[in-house]
Order: structure tokens, then sequence, then C-alpha cells
């Protein structure tokens, strides 16, 4: 018995269409030869930051509650206190 996949396979083949890959090979920064170094760096901290950050958030993310309520009970304290 085929699987599900391969029916839609064999069924795509003989239909006279070409099975194509859902992903391509382009680059996901296509003019990233033509960049200049500044621009390279600029791009690989911010990746780098938003990983960082993405680690962050995953690994405490028990915690981030705790902080959110936090900050917000700060600005609510200091927002009272200049009243």
């Amino acid at each position: 018995m085929l699987s599900l996949f391969q029916r839609a396979q064999s069924s795509i083949q003989s239909s006279g269409t070409q099975f194509r890959k859902p992903f391509s090979s382009m680059s996901l920064i296509p003019r990233w030869q033509y960049m200049t170094d500044e621009s390279k760096a600029l791009v690989k901290r911010g990746a780098l930051s938003l990983l960082v950050v993405f680690i962050a958030v995953v690994v405490l993310r028990a915690l981030l509650p705790w902080v959110l309520l936090a900050v917000i009970v700060w600005f609510v304290w200091s927002w009272v206190a200049r009243r």
C-alpha cells in the first residue's frame, strides 16, 4: 500500500509536471557579495543579538512573566510617586 506522499508524488510525475523542492537555494541576503564590510558586520551583530535574545527568552521563559510584572509595578509606582 502506497503512502499518501508516494501517491501524490506519483500523480504529480504522471501528470507531466516536475516535482519541485519547497525551498530553493536562493541566499537570504542576495546582495551579500556587494555589501561593504561595515554592512556585513552590522548584519552579523544584529543576527547574533537576536539569537542571544531568543535563547534568553527560551531559557528564562518561566521567569519572564515575573519580570514583566515587576516592570509594570515599577512603572505604576514611579507614576504614582510623581503625582
